[in-house]
Parts: C-alpha cells; sequence; structure tokens
C-alpha cells in the first residue's frame, strides 16, 4: 500500500485475484469497481484493479462498516453469555 499526494491509500487488487477470492467473474468485480468508482469511493488508476486510490469516503463508510459488524458482534456475544447464566461479558469498553 502506497500513499498519495493527496494522502489517499493506493493499492493493487487484481480483478483476477478478487474475483476467485470472491468466486465471481473478473467482469463482476470491474463492474463493481466502477460503480464504486462512479459514487467517488475509489479512483482507477492503472486497468485491472493494478493500481487503486482509496479515497476518503471509502475509508470512512469501511470504518462505519467495521464498527457496526464489532457492535453487533459484542451484542450477540453479550446474548450468548446471559443464556449460558453468565451476564454480561466485560468488554473493557462501552458501546
Amino acid at each position: 500500500m502506497a500513499q498519495s499526494e493527496t494522502g489517499s491509500s493506493i493499492v493493487s487488487c487484481p480483478y483476477g485475484y478478487l474475483a476467485s477470492c470472491f468466486g465471481v467473474s473478473r467482469a463482476h468485480v470491474r463492474r463493481m469497481m466502477e460503480a464504486a468508482q462512479e459514487r467517488e469511493l475509489v479512483v482507477i488508476r492503472k486497468a485491472g484493479g493494478q493500481e487503486i486510490e482509496l479515497l476518503p469516503k471509502f475509508v470512512d463508510l469501511q470504518e462505519t462498516f467495521t464498527s457496526l459488524a464489532f457492535a453487533l458482534l459484542k451484542k450477540a456475544a453479550d446474548l450468548a453469555a446471559s443464556g449460558e447464566g453468565r451476564g454480561k461479558i466485560d468488554w473493557g469498553i462501552d458501546i
């Protein structure tokens, strides 16, 4: 990962690699990346995903998604623990 002159992150994620990871076609990955670019989440700098700039809007979206996923996981773990008679788990954080 590298930094652009604007402070954005630049990554290399070849479409073929992403397609095999997610079990979809390379064309599907290309369409998704083009849609992300239209929404100003990324800038495709080199064809095929060889160089993609992750814009701040994408980073913010990813951080929000990750925070919500962890909050949901915490809630599920607390519910599972309470069902076993253990009460809430002391996570050392407040959400």
